[in-house]
């Protein structure tokens, strides 16, 4: 519990009421003030450290956020026991300066509120704390204690349009046309431990009961073959994030046909989709790819059909081999 800037301005006040007290003629008239003050200095105490008595609070798992757009992540507070809490607010403060809260103003039970985010750049912020606290009654006292809330937020990049790139226009357009099928099926490939992210009905029930440890199957194929794309990271940043956006977009395209997607980059060698990767590891890989420099080493080597990023380079690339 801590005063409040009012809080400090009122404690001032007091004592400047004090001095004035033993320095002025009209001793009464003070005498009262500052007993009135005292007591409602007493009752502000109790009642914020009541009000704040039973209540816990939370900042759910968010997914993923796309850059450039405000959102929301979802706070949850609650009373243990007791009576009603009131002007309850919840608040993180993120390692870019932003410091997002929302408030309650009655909380009687348990209630799932929104948290505003706002608009921020491609990236992984860190949450460098989160809180409750409450001011009531009369904004003296700040009650503040941690609770848990996700370590960090992702931020990927926003996805290039897919819709002129899947009508034919653009350079979307060459570069996932005809890659997506719809023939095949989900063929088993292994076993790994399970990740955060992975779907329960993935888990292998029977390795899991061996192992003691959630084991998830890995699958190859699936509604189609999916898709292959190579990042080079060594390149401008404006290609990069052209690259990045791109790939974003293949993703919500992947996503949403039930396919996989494979990326390859610089210290990346992954599939995502169904029975592999989550597509939150895709977009967190996304939001954290940073330019290389020219002498940098290159990425994996991958076979000719792969589509290569950024799209410059594999213009340039193109006409090379056609010369």
């Amino acid at each position: 519990m801590r005063l409040t800037s009012f809080g400090a301005k009122s404690v001032a006040f007091y004592l400047a009421l004090v001095g004035a007290f033993f320095a002025s003629p009209y001793s009464n008239l003070f005498f009262l003030l500052l007993g009135f003050l005292t007591l409602v200095g007493i009752t502000g105490l109790v009642w914020t450290r009541s009000n704040m008595r039973a209540v816990d609070a939370s900042v759910l798992e968010a997914s993923p956020a796309v850059a450039g757009s405000a959102g929301a992540l979802t706070a949850r507070a609650w009373i243990r026991a007791g009576r009603p809490a009131f002007q309850v607010n919840v608040e993180l403060e993120l390692d870019c300066g932003d410091c997002p809260s929302a408030q309650v103003d009655c909380l009687a039970d348990r209630e799932d509120f929104p948290l505003p985010v706002p608009a921020l750049a491609r990236g992984i912020f860190a949450v460098r704390s989160a809180h409750v606290s409450s001011t009531y009654p009369f904004g003296l006292l700040r009650i503040r204690r941690s609770i848990d809330a996700p370590s960090e937020l992702v931020v990927y990049p926003q996805p290039s349009e897919l819709v002129s790139a899947r009508t034919g226009a653009g350079a979307l357009a060459d570069l996932i046309s005809d890659q997506i099928s719809s023939d095949g099926d989900l063929q088993p490939s292994g076993l790994r431990d399970h990740r955060d992210g992975d779907e329960l009905r993935s888990v292998h029930w029977r390795a899991t009961a061996r192992r003691g440890k959630l084991v998830v199957c890995e699958w190859e194929g699936g509604a189609g073959q999916g898709l292959e794309v190579l990042i080079d990271r060594r390149c401008a940043p404006e290609a990069l994030e052209q690259a990045l956006s791109i790939v974003s977009a293949l993703v919500v395209l992947a996503r949403a046909n039930k396919e996989v997607l494979a990326i390859y980059s610089q210290d990346l060698v992954a599939t995502f989709g169904e029975g592999h990767r989550s597509w939150n590891e895709a977009q967190r890989f996304l939001a954290q790819a940073r330019v290389l420099p020219a002498d940098a080493p290159g990425p994996p080597p991958v076979s000719p059909s792969v589509k290569r990023l950024p799209l410059a380079m594999s213009h340039t690339s193109a006409e090379s081999h056609e010369h």
